[in-house]
């Protein structure tokens, strides 16, 4: 009988590892591997998450558009891509300076058609520091200006602007009140 040196141990015992891989290899049925796997439908799921961001660029017109949220989600519906969000602060900037910011509770964005919606106790504050308080506005992107037919407060450092309906032009920088128009200005307005 041979004797085994403790120096062939080692590889007797990868020979035999091998052999018993091997084993099951050769044993293992190659069929139901072949087998085809059924096809599965994956729902796509709607993407959610607090801290909701989203920033989106114009450099057409120098513009950068950047919304965070406490919490919102995006959808596929019938008509495009829709994202709602609650708690927001909005800025919206040129290359030479902030234009103006914006926060209030809900929103949505609507990728298709290119429009932000935006609603409850919306406070606004323009670049000259003006204020702006309304209840819902819409942003449409296309156009580049901001809309609403809700009741509006305009303020100023010397007055105060109410009245029903809004339009923002943001590539000229004019603010519009359209109808209603009731104006107060503050005695040291006019003692400037």
């Amino acid at each position: 009988m041979a004797r085994l040196s403790k120096k062939s141990l080692p590889l007797i015992g990868v020979v035999l590892l091998l052999s018993v891989i091997g084993f099951f290899v050769i044993k293992t049925d190659t069929r139901e591997s072949e087998k085809e796997i059924p096809e599965v439908t994956i729902p796509k799921a709607d993407i959610s998450s607090e801290n909701f961001i989203v920033t989106e660029s114009d450099p057409d017109k120098g513009t950068k558009l950047i919304l965070e949220a406490d919490e919102g989600s995006y959808s596929n519906e019938k008509d495009g891509e829709i994202g709602s969000f609650k708690g927001f602060r909005m800025k919206h900037q040129t290359k030479e300076a902030l234009d103006f910011e914006l926060e209030g509770e809900s929103g949505e964005i609507d990728r298709e058609k290119n429009e932000i919606y935006l609603s409850g106790g919306l406070k606004g504050k323009t670049a000259e520091g003006y204020l702006i308080y309304t209840e819902r506005i819409t942003i449409q992107q296309n156009e580049n200006c901001i809309k609403s037919d809700e009741a509006v407060t305009v303020e100023g450092p010397f007055f105060r602007i109410t009245g029903k309906g809004l339009f923002m032009d943001m590539e000229k920088k004019t603010l519009e009140i359209l109808k209603d128009v009731n104006s107060v200005f503050y005695k040291r307005a006019i003692d400037l």
